[in-house]
């Protein structure tokens, strides 16, 4: 974790100069920069994780991809579906241009990103928790890590963001959120597309509610996510005890 976190930062540091800034973060070569930056950072763990490589892949396997992504699915056309009902103000947009673009940096950009620091900070120290390899109570280890995620936002906001601290309290509020999505779901790609759509959005509809009801479809869905996991288990059981 420490030594991944030292590359987001380096990485971030390296906006002090403006010319690099500009090479680096130019539109043409963004997306490259940055998929260079997360198979890095990918490639390391595994190497550091020597014989847990397990702890790296096992959150990634195929039911779980289908299950994120399905859940997300629903809370994109939930939203969808509560704005374009309750605030009568609501337009679908006439010009639906450039999702091409959009779902290109979205996939190979915001996602991966997301993913990352999905595994790094939430799904990590949970399983860190369950390993029992650190004698220190649960809350501290979560605490420090959300307070490190927090922490290590400081050089990308200053550097490269060119925003002040006092919006670094969005991303203490936001990984509180994303965790305890995580914790209710312990799905990471559920939590990662909802992370990268966060800081990557694109609604398909004028209203000045769509985040608010993105967010209450995020907690729906959320709520209802180990619900409806633990039915399918009861009812694979039950097919299971007849055969």
């Amino acid at each position: 974790m420490l030594a991944n976190c030292l590359v987001i930062i380096c990485f971030n540091l390296l906006m002090l100069l403006p010319e690099l800034k500009m090479y680096l973060l130019a539109p043409s070569r963004r997306i490259l920069i940055g998929l260079c930056l997360y198979g890095f950072q990918f490639f390391m763990t595994a190497n550091l994780l020597k014989t847990e490589k397990s702890w790296l892949t096992l959150p990634f396997k195929g039911k779980f991809i289908i299950q994120g992504i399905f859940a997300f699915a629903i809370v994109i056309i939930l939203s969808i579906i509560l704005v374009s009902f309750l605030d009568e103000d609501s337009q679908f947009k006439s010009d639906q241009g450039q999702w091409g673009s959009f779902l290109m940096i979205f996939v190979l950009n915001s996602l991966p990103g997301a993913l990352m620091e999905e595994w790094l900070f939430r799904y990590f120290p949970v399983r860190f928790v369950q390993s029992e390899s650190l004698k220190l109570p649960a809350n501290v280890i979560y605490i420090s890590i959300l307070l490190l995620f927090t922490l290590i936002h400081i050089p990308a906001y200053l550097f490269q963001y060119d925003s002040n601290l006092s919006s670094l309290g969005n991303i203490f509020v936001s990984g509180i959120f994303l965790f305890l999505i995580f914790i209710l779901t312990r799905n990471v790609i559920f939590t990662a597309l909802f992370h990268a759509f966060g800081n990557n959005p694109k609604f398909i509809i004028n209203s000045d509610v769509n985040w608010q009801y993105f967010y209450a479809s995020v907690f729906l869905v959320t709520l209802a996510y180990p619900l409806v996991k633990e039915k399918m288990a009861q009812r694979a059981a039950r097919k299971q005890d007849y055969t």
